[in-house]
């Protein structure tokens, strides 16, 4: 990461620490701190770029997936979110839309291959997915 880059990077976590201080006198205690917590992590790991949901919930002491979903609503700025469907073998994944990924979880239906345009072969909604990157058009890290 450039200097450059890491004092872009610096001001967006300026920013979203501030944020968080207005949610002080509004929200709850619990949600402030795993808000905190992650923002914590993420800060002192300015070059991890990859953050699974494991991750994000082991930075921010969140043990749901709608508290990672919440969470990752609320640093939309600084995260972005990469819907996929996980293949039998583990190391590797189809890009699957929002759209797709939304339809899946509550319609039941049988998601699409970003690249391909096809429905999802043998498909299992246990192997549906999300994760997250950080916004590296913005910052210019590139280690995981």
């Amino acid at each position: 990461m450039s200097f450059q880059e890491l004092n872009s990077f610096n001001a967006e976590v300026k920013k979203q620490e501030q944020r968080i201080a207005k949610l002080k006198n509004h929200g709850s205690a619990r949600d402030i701190d795993r808000l905190e917590s992650f923002l914590s992590f993420v800060k002192s790991n300015p070059t991890t770029t990859y953050y699974p949901i494991y991750k994000i919930k082991s930075a921010s002491n969140i043990t749901t997936l709608d508290g990672v979903l919440s969470l990752v609503e609320f640093f939309s700025s600084l995260l972005e979110v990469n819907y996929c469907y996980f293949t039998l073998d583990d190391d590797e994944f189809i890009r699957i839309s929002k759209e797709s990924y939304i339809s899946a979880v509550t319609e039941q239906v049988i998601p699409i291959d970003l690249f391909t345009g096809k429905e999802i072969k043998n498909y299992n909604p246990n192997n549906l997915s999300f994760f997250c990157t950080l916004s590296m058009y913005q910052y210019g890290a590139s280690s995981v």
